[in-house]
């Protein structure tokens, strides 16, 4: 590596070396997109007593929620 040279010793290699005769599988559909576009969304008033003692000292709702 004196001077920014090196010597390199090349030598001619057979053909087969280069190619193969594996077999491969094939890949695996893509999966489909996933939707941008949230789907329907249901809210439900839950009438129940306090569920928590930490939820006495104010005044709120319960509500249930469930989209897809």
């Amino acid at each position: 590596l004196d001077s920014g040279e090196q010597k390199i010793k090349l030598i001619h290699d057979r053909k087969s070396a280069y190619q193969s005769q594996a077999l491969g599988v094939a890949p695996m559909p893509a999966p489909d997109p996933v939707a941008l576009v949230p789907g329907p969304t249901y809210i439900e008033w839950i009438d129940a007593p306090i569920l928590s003692s930490g939820d006495d000292s104010q005044l709120g709702y319960y509500i249930a929620i469930a989209g897809s």
